[in-house]
């Protein structure tokens, strides 16, 4: 049976910690609803999930854009930079190039949580699985986490039962090889400022 911790209970985050060293998948609270975690190069484990659950893709968590190298073979292109400087952290995911070409791409956050930024600063860079369900909504409720996915899970954290979904989702910007061509992929949270800065800046969107 999944083990159940109140996000706020003293050393809950130290347990993650240690269940995420141990390569173990856990889950927690995310920008949007509740997110599948581990560590970054344990996503396959993750991955294989998608096909089970139909869930979404995966989202790499980082703490600093230097983390980016591990996962798109160069430095930040000037319009994500922009970007990741006015917009993280927070809700902005942006898809960039990924390692090994075949027009492969990685979707990353630097997240405004602060538990999730406290297990990045300790175990490095995350793999993050959003939960929705059948009906294509974010999954806020741990006995619905519990349910659906404990027999995936060592830890499942959780939040205030009055955790909510944002009024809006997150915002996805995709940035290809050419660094003036940027796309919305999804416009979310802040996304009307964030047009506004790439068009003040000379990028179009």
């Amino acid at each position: 049976m999944t083990e159940i911790l109140a996000l706020t209970r003293r050393g809950a985050l130290t347990q993650a910690a240690q269940r995420l060293t141990a390569h173990q998948i856990i889950a927690a609270p995310g920008y949007e609803g509740y997110w599948l975690l581990a560590r970054a190069e344990r996503a396959t484990a993750l991955r294989s999930l998608t096909t089970i659950d139909g869930m979404p893709g995966i989202v790499l968590l980082v703490d600093k854009p230097a983390h980016l190298a591990v996962f798109t073979p160069v430095p930040l292109y000037a319009p994500a930079q922009l970007l990741s400087q006015h917009f993280w952290p927070g809700s902005l995911i942006l898809v960039l190039p990924a390692h090994g070409g075949d027009q492969a791409t990685v979707a990353i956050n630097q997240p405004g949580e602060a538990h999730l930024r406290t297990l990045i600063t300790t175990q490095g860079p995350l793999a993050a699985l959003p939960l929705v369900d059948a009906d294509g909504c974010a999954v806020t409720s741990a006995s619905a986490v519990a349910h659906g996915w404990g027999a995936h899970l060592s830890l499942l954290l959780s939040a205030d039962e009055r955790f909510r979904t944002p009024a809006q989702p997150s915002t996805i910007i995709a940035v290809t090889q050419r660094q003036e061509n940027l796309r919305f992929l999804r416009r979310g949270e802040r996304a009307y400022a964030m047009n506004a800065l790439l068009y003040a800046t000379g990028y179009t969107c």
